[in-house]
This record gives structure tokens, sequence and C-alpha cells, in this order.
């Protein structure tokens, strides 16, 4: 195990940048895809029951978008800011945007009174 490479955030954040709106089609493309998504529904409805949540790796809302109605307060938060941009702009497009409290990058998310965090895959 000596010579593991060194995890390197810019890497991910680089690549979900330039990835950009692919991925709100993202598991949507095929039934692999469909399964993960109606799986993390599953997961959503059972446990996020009106609590204050924050989406950590919310990307381009895939989720965002179901969850909002499922949380109190919800923050989105992504380490890529053309991610954030994407999310925002589907919100408002969806009327959701002044139901989501905050659009974060990873960096910035310091606060310790959220009750539950949603982590995507």
């Amino acid at each position: 195990m000596g010579n593991l490479p060194k995890y390197d955030s810019s890497v991910p954040k680089n690549w979900y940048h330039n990835f950009g709106d692919k991925e709100w089609m993202r598991l949507s493309r095929d039934r692999l895809g469909e399964l993960l998504f109606h799986v993390h529904m599953d997961v959503f409805h059972r446990y996020v029951k009106k609590k204050d949540s924050v989406e950590l790796g919310a990307g381009a809302g895939i989720f965002s978008k179901e969850l909002v109605t499922l949380a109190g307060n919800l923050v989105v938060s992504d380490i890529s800011k053309e991610q954030l941009a994407i999310n925002r702009s589907k919100m408002a497009g969806l009327g959701f945007g002044g139901r989501i409290e905050d659009f974060l990058l990873w960096a910035s998310l310091t606060s310790p009174i959220w009750k539950a965090i949603i982590t995507m895959s």
C-alpha cells in the first residue's frame, strides 16, 4: 500500500464542471440509471420526513427537485460552481427556487445545525 495516489479534489470538481448539463439526464438515459433513481427515491421517502436537510453532491438537481418536496428546509451543495448554477436554474424553472434555502459550495458548509445529511453517489 506504499505508493497509493493522493486524492486530488480538483479532478472530480473539473470533471463535473465540464460535464455540465448532461448531469441532469444522467439517471434517465438507460434502465440502470432509472433503477438507481428509484432506489434513491425509495430511501428518501423512507427517511426524509420534513427535516432540515443538506444535499451533498447535488449536481444539476436530479434529486434536489424531489428532495425539496420531502425535506423541511433544503440546502443544496456541490464541489462544482457550474453544477450549482445549473441546479439553481433548473429549480427556478420548476418553480422550486424559493423553496431551497441556499446553494453552497462544499467548502462553505460549516454549520452543525442540520439534522439530516443526504449524499448522492
